[in-house]
């Protein structure tokens, strides 16, 4: 017989209600003591089975940072830094939602490193989409770290803070043009048909056809996707970006006549998605 996966309804306002109000007695606690029992029974109290319930925590924690901000913010931050991720999650999360700052956000997110690198990930990519400027300027670090779920999650945040910076996010795509790592390509390729191609489409083509004439196999293939892909979702798709067709359109046609073998091969192979 099968075992059933439990399905967890999410938490009602009730029920919201008791887990602020059990919150706000549980960091209450803390703040008289200061001991490393009461923070373990905050600890304890934050391994909920309900995943949703969990998850809304972090904006418990965030909804009683205006009564008790000092506690919250230490409590946050020793919950952070918790191997496991049911704790260390609620931690970083209200941290990040009650920090506006990108530095002591990125403390938090980074708090997570070594225990769980599909967080750190996803959440260095929101970094570049809440604070696009400090993040590009930090840009040089990130791509740098030992952790490659911080690069990668760079590499990710490359859409954002490519809709305001494209030359800045073309920087570091470059090195990424003729990578043989398949998760590195997918996230190439992901970035410019989300957002530089359909966003910054003059400036992103030019810097494309440029990648084209070096001739590379792989690079070819990522820039072959990246327009097909933007074409079809952008171009074409419900989310329309008004123009984007006729624009592809031209500059194919325009490929499809280049003196570059390469970017003439790619040119004329494209053209034949657009309808005459």
């Amino acid at each position: 017989m099968k075992k059933e996966i439990p399905v967890y309804k999410a938490p009602t306002k009730r029920r919201k209600g008791q887990l602020v109000k059990e919150l706000r007695r549980l960091v209450s606690a803390y703040e008289k003591r200061r001991s490393k029992r009461a923070l373990a029974e905050i600890a304890r109290f934050c391994k909920l089975d309900n995943p949703s319930e969990r998850g809304f925590l972090a904006e418990g924690l965030a909804a009683i940072h205006s009564e008790m901000p000092k506690p919250v913010e230490r409590v946050a931050r020793e919950l952070a830094r918790v191997a496991d991720n049911r704790v260390g999650r609620i931690g970083a999360n209200a941290l990040y939602l009650v920090l506006d700052d990108y530095a002591k956000c990125k403390r938090a997110v980074m708090a997570r490193v070594d225990y769980d690198p599909d967080y750190v990930e996803a959440m260095i990519c929101s970094l570049c989409y809440d604070y696009p400027d400090d993040a590009a300027a930090d840009l040089p670090k990130l791509f740098k770290h030992r952790s490659r779920a911080v690069r990668l999650g760079a590499l990710h945040g490359l859409e954002a803070i490519g809709a305001k910076h494209p030359g800045i996010a073309f920087k570091y795509l470059d090195d990424f043009r003729a990578t043989e790592d398949e998760v590195e390509q997918f996230w190439v390729k992901h970035v410019l048909a989300l957002n530089l191609i359909p966003q910054k489409t003059a400036f992103s083509m030019r810097r494309l056809k440029a990648w084209l004439k070096e001739g590379g196999e792989v690079t070819r293939e990522i820039v072959e996707e990246a327009v097909r892909q933007a074409r079809k979702h952008y171009a074409i798709g419900k989310e329309k970006v008004p123009g984007l067709y006729e624009n592809l359109k031209e500059t194919v046609t325009k490929w499809a006549e280049d003196g570059s073998v390469y970017v003439r091969e790619l040119g004329e192979k494209l053209k034949k998605s657009f309808k005459k």
